[in-house]
């Protein structure tokens, strides 16, 4: 069921820097329920458009963990790392580049 705000519109902002609308503040219509989303926001963007927006990406939302949440993880750190040591091994340690000698600032006379 979904709960009115009341005949004039509150507004919320975005809150979750991984949204499109981050950091926009839009006019709330109600909150609701919906299956693939879960307890969510609906907002109006203009005349036309609504959109559905997680309550925890909102200011609303009651869970401060995820709107501070990356993308990284461990494994995605250690395949980082990997690639970048990789690279300085395949660059001679960044003492070339490619098949052109780099210049040593640290011995240059």
């Amino acid at each position: 069921m979904d709960t009115p705000i009341g005949k004039t519109f509150s507004r919320v902002k975005v809150t979750d820097a991984k949204h499109p609308l981050f950091n926009k503040e839009v006019q709330l219509l109600c909150i609701t329920n919906k299956q693939y989303i879960g307890k969510c926001c609906v907002v109006i963007l203009n005349e036309n458009v609504i959109r559905h927006i997680p309550i925890n990406s909102t200011s609303l939302g009651d869970d401060p963990s995820s709107k501070f949440r990356g993308s990284l993880t461990p494994d995605s750190v250690k395949d980082l790392l990997f690639a970048y040591k990789s690279i300085l091994e395949v660059s001679g340690n960044g003492n070339n580049c490619g098949n052109t000698p780099c210049k040593n600032l640290e011995n240059t006379e």
